[in-house]
């Protein structure tokens, strides 16, 4: 009996990194196709100096073209591993990119940029996770590529690897471009 109880948990963790590793690679980086309407939404832009601004960031004011907007964070370290990949798409692939600071502050803002480069045209601040509802962010960071008709045809959750920048984002941009 003292043998059975030292075996079943072997067999249980067992079972469940088997269940876990046998899924087929596609199908855990499988990129989120959808083609859906950027939802109405409106945010206090930013600016990162220190003078305040009463600009607002709609989905209405968003330019006809295609985009990424990015839900990021100045305290997010996972953000901070997909800062240079961002950069790659805005200055060597010329991709205009709207980022969404998610709880944070135009001092942390400002602090970070001062020792970052910064990718974005532009930056909204929005104090909380339940203003972004309508598209369903689950956390930082998560993107989404915005074709000129303004749908979301691309939605990335986690960071933006190396990888994903030639193997997913630049195929999906190439095909919403035409």
């Amino acid at each position: 009996m003292n043998k059975f109880i030292y075996i079943l948990p072997a067999l249980v963790l067992g079972w469940l990194g088997y269940l876990h590793f046998s899924k087929p690679a596609e199908e855990i980086i499988t990129p989120q196709i959808i083609s859906m309407k950027i939802p109405d939404f409106s945010f206090k832009e930013i600016s990162l100096t220190q003078k305040k601004t009463n600009r607002i960031i709609t989905s209405k004011t968003l330019p006809h073209k295609v985009m990424m907007i990015t839900v990021f964070a100045s305290w997010c370290g996972v953000c901070s591993q997909e800062h240079p990949q961002l950069i790659t798409l805005a200055q060597e692939h010329n991709l205009s990119i709207y980022g969404i600071a998610y709880n944070d502050t135009q001092k942390a803002l400002i602090n970070y940029f001062r020792y970052n480069e910064n990718p974005y045209e532009k930056i909204a601040l929005t104090p909380t996770i339940y203003n972004l509802n309508k598209l369903e962010i689950r956390g930082t960071p998560e993107s989404f590529l915005i074709d000129a008709n303004g749908m979301i045809r691309y939605r990335h959750r986690g960071p933006i690897l190396k990888q994903h920048i030639e193997d997913i984002i630049l195929p999906i941009i190439k095909e919403i471009s035409q």
